[in-house]
């Protein structure tokens, strides 16, 4: 298990209100249990939520500049939610996403990518932990 961050590529922005990411989350984990706490150090307020998947407490956030974090999971777990969230972005989205254990590795996501996709790109970032 690690963290994936699904982000606005370098130099770019999402624009996705934290109302719009918060109906999708509601809609896709019916469990979800979410908080919008305020950054202390941009002073920011952001999605942070937390929801069982596979009987285990699974946590993630989302910044509305463009960064979506799931936390504790891997590609068969999250990829319905991934695939879903990237349906959301704005024509012309440039996306990237990466893991924590392995921040130098970032690969660019299609905005197009499905289930199956999200599932290809990241195992081999997983098998390599």
């Amino acid at each position: 298990m690690d963290d994936i961050h699904l982000a606005a590529a370098p130099g770019t922005r999402w624009y996705l209100g934290l109302n719009e990411v918060e109906a999708f989350l509601r809609t896709h984990l019916p469990e979800l249990r979410l908080w919008r706490p305020r950054s202390t150090d941009s002073g920011q307020t952001y999605l942070s939520f937390s929801v069982d998947l596979d009987g285990m407490g699974r946590q993630g956030c989302y910044f509305e500049d463009g960064h979506l974090l799931l936390e504790d999971g891997d590609p068969q777990v999250w990829a319905p939610t991934l695939a879903g969230f990237l349906r959301m972005l704005p024509a012309g989205a440039q996306v990237v996403t990466l893991l924590s254990s392995d921040p130098e590795t970032v690969l660019e996501v299609s905005p197009f990518t499905d289930e199956r996709g999200v599932r290809e790109l990241l195992e081999p970032l997983f098998a390599a932990l």
